[in-house]
């Protein structure tokens, strides 16, 4: 007889109540709305903000037990949150010329440890750290701005820099340091977004609220932290220069589309392209293999387009080559 598959009662019933209070917010919010929009318009802005923190598993446990510990001071930019930290958790492997490991949002420096082993053996030091409300870093609230200042804290404290390797919202966090003029000679973005405002658009809509909402909730955006929405809100392709830069992407991550890695990857004049399948939007960070060619290529000995078939790159209409790895965890 098949046995069937074990379940988890506890966690059934937590995804059952997170629906149901989806449904009643849905409900209830565009109602209060009509009547106090300012108030909900706020809400939605800290919602927006808010990073959910997650346990750290047992694999990036044992990547840190190998890592020294160490803090850096950091001031937070203008519009931080009051209670924004002034230290940042941070973690450092080997030495040598210094890359830096930048996770994405509601990530955490350690889910970064994948690539530190294969940097090591190359003959660099790699350095991760929490951004400000991630992971054992202090705070609340978090934003771009805060994000993109503490690369630039740390670049600063721990470089120069080598190279870079971000994580989806954390490249957008690069891209917008590299444009304020963080130096680097090598960067890898790990399934960038093209557009990260369409993570503020689906805060609106998870709320059941009009989509104009999303242009107030910019304005305040724009006038908190002194920025032009419209010029970071792009910025992995904004940020577009000759550093050489490798993207990978998996097919199917359905968090930051495949298409917009694309995007970005056509946007970057010396841009190559390393594409997954089945690995999704995290599993591609934990992959041995896609660890081991990132790092080749920041260390300059791995190129994706060493051996590709010419008649792949024009069937894809990329300027650079594509190699497909892993299908699961390795």
């Amino acid at each position: 007889m098949e046995k069937k598959p074990k379940t988890n009662p506890k966690k059934r019933t937590n995804v059952r109540s997170l629906s149901l209070l989806l449904r009643a917010l849905r409900v209830v919010v565009p109602l209060v709305y009509r009547i106090a929009p300012r108030r909900i318009e706020k809400l939605a802005l800290s919602h927006f903000r808010t990073p959910h923190t997650h346990r750290r598993p047992g694999r990036e446990e044992e990547w840190l037990a190998t890592a020294q510990r160490i803090a850096i001071k950091i001031d937070p930019p203008r519009g931080a949150a009051a209670d924004s930290p002034r230290e940042l958790a941070a973690w450092s492997w080997g030495s040598g010329s210094t890359i830096l490991l930048v996770h994405g949002w509601e990530g955490r420096g350690s889910q970064m440890g994948a690539f530190a082993a294969p940097l090591v053996e190359a003959g660099y030091r790699a350095v991760t750290f929490d951004s400000p409300a991630h992971g054992e870093t202090g705070g609340s609230l978090s934003s771009l701005p805060e994000m993109t200042n503490a690369v630039a804290v740390v670049a600063a404290a721990v470089g120069p820099l080598h190279g870079l390797i971000a994580h989806s919202f954390g490249c957008a966090a690069a891209a917008l340091a590299v444009e304020r003029g963080l130096q680097l000679q090598r960067l890898a973005f790990i399934a960038p977004p093209a557009d990260f405002g369409g993570f503020l658009l689906r805060t609106v809509r998870s709320f059941g609220l009009p989509d104009r909402v999303y242009d107030h909730l910019t304005r305040a955006i724009e006038d908190r932290f002194d920025i032009s929405w419209e010029a970071v809100r792009r910025i992995t392709m904004e940020a577009a220069n000759d550093t050489p830069l490798l993207v990978a992407h998996d097919r199917g991550d359905p968090e930051t589309t495949y298409e917009g890695g694309l995007q970005v990857h056509r946007a970057w004049p010396r841009s190559q392209l390393l594409t997954t399948d089945g690995l999704g939007h995290r599993r591609i960070l934990r992959s041995r293999e896609v660890a081991t060619k990132v790092a080749g290529f920041i260390a300059e000995s791995w190129e994706p387009t060493a051996g590709l078939p010419a008649q792949e790159m024009a069937h894809l209409g990329l300027r650079a080559g594509v190699e497909c790895v892993g299908v699961g965890d390795r």
